[in-house]
């Protein structure tokens, strides 16, 4: 008898211990997340400081979407090896193969989260219109910002009706009209149709172009690939097609198959799910985290900061634009 109370007292400890150690757990992927974070942040100043502006996506070499701006980052990353192995002469420089496969199936450490729990690596489909043959691809969980921006309407999602619609034309993007499509028009050579400070391609921002302020100004963002499009969002952290991010979707918004009641095949949840879809751009292609109540965000002066899921929206784009002029104080 008396054993069976020791039983149970000590089965009471561990239910009561247990959340404890998880939470601390998660404190420490949190904290190595930021780590990450903050190492990306030294990573584009150095880069700035060596080419007076951001890295372009396409690698800073010529070309549309081709590799990621990320691929830019690996020399400052300690990862020249890596770059060096590079062919940029190819149409698709990021399947170059180094060390036996292919540029977009190398894990960078650097560029994971400890706290993603779908692994280092996601099936890929080039372009699901074609089906063609599945790739693996590695995971990126950070991306750079192109701020408030108009993500586009692949299926049917009222981002209005979740955030309001205090933007020019309503539709809850777009927030201070300087960010249009995310591709096309003036902004290879300008930037003047993007609210952040890199853009879905052909051009980024130098530090005299963050009107804001640099502390203001969101520079890179925490990001699950996961909850985005086989065939766009799942082709690897190497990619550019799929590494446009911007602060338009709320954070944290369920677009997870499995995760937050949301259901659906993974990485190609139909379109009849509205905003809750893997096409649905608004709410995709934003900041997520698997931290309670927030992701982590790198700002273009190197600070690591902890947003909360529940920010006030109009704060968020304001942060996420580099020119919109608007005064921020404590948040």
């Amino acid at each position: 008898m008396e054993l069976l109370v020791v039983i149970a007292i000590i089965g009471i400890l561990v239910a009561l211990l247990l959340p404890a150690v998880q939470a601390a757990r998660e404190a420490a992927r949190r904290m190595q997340c930021a780590n990450n974070l903050k190492q990306l942040g030294i990573a584009l100043h150095n880069y700035h400081s060596t080419f007076g502006q951001f890295p372009l996506q396409a690698g800073g070499h010529p070309g549309y979407e081709d590799c990621s701006y990320l691929v830019g980052l690996l020399p400052f990353l300690e990862e020249q090896t890596l770059y060096d192995g590079i062919d940029f002469d190819l149409v698709e420089p990021e399947h170059s193969i180094i060390g036996g496969k292919r540029l977009v199936e190398h894990v960078v450490p650097a560029f994971l989260c400890p706290s993603e729990s779908q692994g280092s690596l996601l099936v890929a489909k080039e372009n699901c219109d074609e089906q063609p043959d599945a790739y693996a691809s590695a995971v990126g969980n950070y991306a750079g910002s192109l701020g408030s921006q108009q993500m586009g309407r692949s299926v049917p999602c009222n981002l209005a009706a979740i955030v309001g619609g205090g933007d020019p034309d309503g539709d809850g993007q777009n927030w201070y009209g300087y960010g249009t499509l995310p591709w096309g028009g003036d902004q290879a050579t300008s930037g003047k149709e993007i609210s952040g400070v890199f853009a879905r391609s052909g051009w980024s921002a130098n530090f005299h172009e963050i009107t804001d302020g640099t502390s203001k100004t969101i520079g890179l963002l925490e990001i699950r690939p996961y909850c985005g499009h086989r065939c766009h969002s799942w082709q690897g952290w190497a990619d550019g097609r799929a590494m446009w991010y911007g602060t338009t979707p709320p954070i944290n918004f369920p677009t997870c198959a499995g995760e937050n009641g949301v259901s659906g095949p993974a990485g190609e949840i139909p379109s009849s799910e509205g905003c809750h879809a893997s096409h649905s751009t608004p709410t995709v292609q934003g900041a997520k985290s698997q931290h309670p109540g927030g992701a982590n965000f790198c700002f273009c002066d190197g600070a690591v900061k902890f947003l909360a899921e529940n920010i006030d929206y109009p704060l968020y784009q304001a942060l996420g634009d580099r020119r919109d002029e608007v005064s921020i104080g404590e948040y």
